[in-house]
């Protein structure tokens, strides 16, 4: 994953990380099968996890696993089937995702205020009063 960039640990170190952090593993498997199976001694096992350097790839590692695209498509997936039996509020909020995929188009007028006629003035003033409602 991601979080290889903390320097700190060591690849097995890691390995055990992804292991100790993983909803997927085996119930059955101990710290110390784990240790025994990957030639790792169980007071390294410890050493690391009171690590400042354990921490901060245990945050960067959830925080991966819990902002991935999977899980946010999941979401999304969940929404929208809510919104297509009829629930108002996760029409809504779908609809809200769908919205801030869109590209946005940012005009940018060059013409000073003394160039532009009445009729130009009007709708840019009444552009500018939607935005802000």
């Amino acid at each position: 994953m991601g979080y290889t960039n903390v320097k700190t640990l060591s690849p097995i170190a890691l390995a055990y990380l992804e292991w100790w952090a993983s909803p997927n593993s085996p119930e059955k498997l101990s710290q110390a099968k784990w240790c025994e199976q990957n030639g790792v001694l169980a007071r390294t096992a410890r050493e690391w996890r009171k690590s400042p350097a354990w921490d901060e790839a245990l945050t960067k590692l959830y925080h991966e696993v819990n902002v991935s695209a999977d899980k946010i498509q999941s979401v999304v997936d969940a929404m929208h089937a809510r919104a297509a039996l009829g629930d108002v509020k996760a029409a809504q909020l779908y609809l809200q995702y769908v919205e801030r995929l869109k590209p946005t188009h940012v005009v940018v007028e060059t013409r000073s205020v003394q160039e532009m006629s009445d009729a130009e003035l009007q709708v840019a003033w009444d552009e500018g009063l939607s935005a802000v409602s």
